[in-house]
């Protein structure tokens, strides 16, 4: 060991008294051993710089990052950037503005940029009437509220509205909803009800018919209800084909009972009808004023009355 690193240090000696191929590959040799000690004594000081840089980088670029951060999440300068405006679109009619509104803002305290639109949406959603909303935000300071409501069609039950889509819905105030139709039925033959209350509507405009509810029993037999108090059964099978009928002669039966109301028609029969009818009370001449301004029109007879909704 000792002899071999004494000859590595004394290699150029040697050269100068063996000649200059000695001399030149001696070079070479001792060329390569101090430019490997340099590259080993560099390596680590390059990575040392790098890392350095690198980390003033990441540190800039965190304080940098820190700020923003801070104004997106609502903690920072939210008082800056608050929400100013509600645009709101919607053909609203029984769902309140005001209502909208106060949903609104009980989100906007963080901030523009930190605005809870999911949070908002559901919120909005779960107001009574509400059938879809979208809540989006407009730069700098306005939130865009698009509402789209339930449309009822009829009372179901006496404890829900049936939508015109067929839709279930429980909503508050269905005492104040009278003037709507009612549905009773099995709740997964709701949307054939539904059709088939519009079918006989219009199947007996222009007549004193005004069907104010229609039945299902759970056998599947239906039956009609006017707001005279007219109960149309109609049985199982062939129930718009009978309804058909009986409002087509529907003008003459009224025409030949003239002192009478129709209170109950049974078309379960192939080939007609049984109706029941009550006498109507016609008002003595003394009381005929006092009704007529209580009914807010003439006195009449009992046809007529089948044309009040």
């Amino acid at each position: 060991m000792t002899s071999i690193d004494h000859l590595r240090a004394a290699e150029p000696d040697m050269e100068r008294v063996d000649g200059h191929h000695d001399q030149g590959r001696s070079t070479r040799h001792g060329g390569l051993d101090h430019d490997g000690a340099d590259d080993n004594a560099t390596e680590p000081r390059l990575r040392g710089r790098t890392l350095a840089r690198l980390a003033a980088w990441c540190l800039a670029l965190g304080l940098l990052a820190l700020p923003v951060i801070a104004v997106l999440s609502g903690s920072l300068a939210s008082d800056r950037w608050q929400v100013r405006q509600l645009d709101l679109h919607a053909p609203l009619q029984q769902v309140s503005a005001a209502q909208i509104q106060a949903v609104v803002e009980q989100y906007t305290g963080p901030g523009f940029f930190a605005l809870p639109l999911a949070q908002m949406r559901q919120a909005l959603d779960e107001l009574p009437w509400v059938r879809s909303v979208q809540v989006r935000k407009r730069w700098p300071d306005t939130v865009l509220v698009r509402v789209h409501e339930h449309q009822p069609y009829a009372i179901w039950q006496g404890s829900a509205v049936v939508t015109r889509t067929g839709e279930l819905v429980q909503v508050p105030g269905l005492a104040g909803m009278d003037w709507l139709p009612r549905l009773d039925g099995p709740a997964d033959r709701v949307i054939e009800m539904v059709n088939f209350h519009a079918s006989s509507v219009a199947r007996s405009a222009g007549t004193p018919l005004r069907i104010a509810a229609v039945h299902l029993s759970a056998r599947g037999s239906w039956v009609i209800e006017t707001d005279d108090g007219l109960r149309i059964l109609l049985g199982r099978n062939l129930a718009a084909e009978r309804l058909a009928r009986f409002v087509d002669t529907l003008p003459t039966v009224l025409a030949s009972h003239p002192d009478e109301r129709l209170q109950r028609a049974d078309l379960r029969y192939p080939n007609g009808y049984a109706l029941s009818w009550t006498q109507v009370e016609t008002p003595s001449p003394a009381l005929a004023p006092d009704s007529a301004s209580e009914q807010g029109r003439p006195p009449t007879a009992a046809a007529g009355e089948d044309h009040s909704t």
